[in-house]
């Protein structure tokens, strides 16, 4: 069920993808004590300081990001807080919605913190959402996407100022990853090629 959440990074990949991304010249964030991934992006989504969340699942919208882009095979959907919960009342009893509600709704049909209330589909759960009994892992499901609403991120943004795919940077990527990675050099060339870095 929920296997996708026993992936572990370790330290040293970490590390590895820092150096990286430094050599590249990409930007990135820190990780702040406490916080997931998708609790940072989202929060940079809140404070208009991305335009969207990148992820394969929903659960940045309960972290309450303004929009999401998800890819679902080949395609890639958009999709914005504000217009969800706009359906959400539309389909509500009541036609009230907010981001509580629409928090309600995501444990009531499971997410990547809890389970799913057996036998509320789709349908349903617009009907029953409000008097659906919480499970304790939804309601701390429910305490896990709230995180972001008082929150104040201290982000610091690594490389903000570099020059993205510098040749010197690139080649000194290249040889770390074939003289300490074991990478194959022909093939990282082409990669990088496809990138428009320079060789």
């Amino acid at each position: 069920e929920l296997q996708k959440r026993n992936f572990q990074v370790t330290t040293g990949q970490v590390q590895d993808l820092k150096k990286m991304l430094d050599l590249l010249g990409i930007p990135y964030v820190e990780g702040i004590k406490g916080f997931e991934g998708e609790h940072i992006a989202s929060y940079l989504v809140q404070q208009d300081m991305a335009d969207a969340v990148f992820s394969g699942d929903s659960d940045p919208l309960a972290f309450g990001a303004k929009k999401l882009y998800r890819k679902v095979k080949k395609d890639i959907f958009e999709y914005d807080i504000e217009d969800i919960i706009n359906q959400i009342k539309v389909r509500s009893k009541n036609g009230i919605a907010d981001l509580e509600t629409f928090r309600r709704i995501s444990v009531i049909m499971g997410t990547d913190f809890c389970s799913k209330t057996p036998g509320l589909g789709p349908q349903k759960v617009f009907e029953k959402y409000s008097t659906t009994n919480l499970t304790a892992e939804q309601k701390k499901a429910i305490e896990e996407f709230a995180k972001l609403d008082e929150a104040k991120l201290e982000i610091r943004i690594v490389n903000q100022d570099a020059t993205p795919f510098e040749k010197k940077n690139v080649e000194k990527l290249i040889d770390w990853l074939v003289e300490v990675k074991g990478f194959n050099r022909a093939r990282l060339n082409e990669v990088l090629a496809k990138a428009d870095a320079p060789l």
